[in-house]
């Protein structure tokens, strides 16, 4: 039965992704908006009026940061073509230098043949598009897909308590235990998505400064990607470094600059990943190495890369639930990321 109920809740979310994606999404937005609205309210504004500021507030911030890179992506799509061509150059220059090695090797190399990177022209990459916007493409092809993921977060926000007494109500017959399952799993889960959105923005900030002083072109799309990036697990921060970089290069036509940048860039996320994050997030959210790559790799197939970046808080909010649940918490242990296990007796 546990089986059986795997696979038809994989097929539900693999075939109703563009249904679940956006609710998913809106779901998040409410767990990050509610402290905002939470401070509000201790400031004496009644609950409509702060659930409505603070959506005024974040769609407008939205909105300008959505303009801004469409502004830039237009300049990047006119000038993408001619960088492609200068990388292609150098994949050419490169396999030029590797034939003239292989040649004085007596053929222990294997040959390379140019003409196979000759003939990939930029047009070939237009399907990457289909991946990155899996199971919301109907969504964000046109304005009413984001404002009903702003109205579905709106009324999440709304009906906040509502949903809460309904939950203690679904949960038990004593309000008080009920309660306090909820508020744990509620205090968790908003905890540890505040913190990947703080950390994401506070690193897109910081990376778009760093690259408008280091004058590469388009920093106001390279920051914010590579902030985000940070949230694919281990290899994401080394993805959101890449295009900067090879910007840099192609720009300037030497090492120093690229260099510096890489340096910059590799501080932050150190710094980030090693000391501000673990500090902010403890060990009550820690997820074990296997549980994120399984994660990622399970939700990436299922949303394309919607879901490799949903993978960890989707995760997390899962052992949040467990560790609050008596008969989920073994499902909690196995996700954990603590390595003092003293605690847990062995059967």
């Amino acid at each position: 039965m546990p089986l059986i109920t795997i696979m038809a809740a994989t097929a539900l979310m693999y075939y109703g992704a563009p249904i679940l994606v956006p609710l998913v999404a809106a779901i998040t937005l409410a767990y990050i908006l509610s402290p905002a609205v939470a401070l509000l309210k201790r400031a004496r504004l009644p609950h409509v009026v702060a659930v409505l500021l603070v959506m005024v507030i974040g769609a407008g911030a939205l909105g300008l940061v959505v303009y801004v890179m469409i502004q830039e992506s237009v300049g990047l799509a006119g000038d993408m073509p001619q960088y492609y061509e200068v990388v292609k150059g150098w994949g050419m220059d490169l396999l030029a230098d590797y034939g003239t090695i292989q040649a004085s090797s007596a053929n222990l190399l294997p040959v390379l043949d140019k003409s196979l990177l000759a003939g990939i022209s930029f047009a070939d990459f237009s399907g990457v598009g289909g991946y990155l916007f899996k199971g919301i493409g109907s969504v964000l092809s046109s304005v009413l897909g984001l404002i009903m993921i702003l109205l579905l977060t709106l009324f999440l926000l709304l009906d906040e308590e509502m949903l809460r007494k309904r939950m203690v109500m679904v949960l038990g017959d004593d309000p008080r235990v009920s309660g306090s399952i909820i508020d744990g799993i509620n205090e968790q889960i908003r905890g540890f998505l505040l913190v990947k959105f703080l950390t994401t923005v506070a690193l897109a900030i910081i990376f778009t400064v760093g690259l408008l002083l280091f004058n590469v072109n388009y920093a106001y799309i390279w920051g914010p990607l590579a902030g985000a990036m940070n949230l694919i697990p281990y290899v994401g921060a080394f993805i959101g470094m890449v295009p900067p970089v090879i910007m840099a290069a192609i720009q300037t036509g030497e090492i120093t600059t690229p260099a510096w940048v890489l340096l910059f860039m590799v501080v932050i996320q150190v710094l980030e990943s090693n000391v501000i994050t673990p500090k902010l997030v403890g060990n009550k959210m820690n997820l074990n190495l296997l549980a994120v790559l399984v994660a990622t790799v399970y939700w990436g197939w299922l949303w394309g890369m919607i879901g490799v970046l949903l993978a960890v808080p989707i995760t997390g909010a899962i052992k949040a639930v467990c560790s609050q649940i008596d008969q989920l918490r073994p499902i909690a242990v196995l996700l954990g990321g603590e390595t003092n296990l003293n605690g847990v007796q062995g059967r």
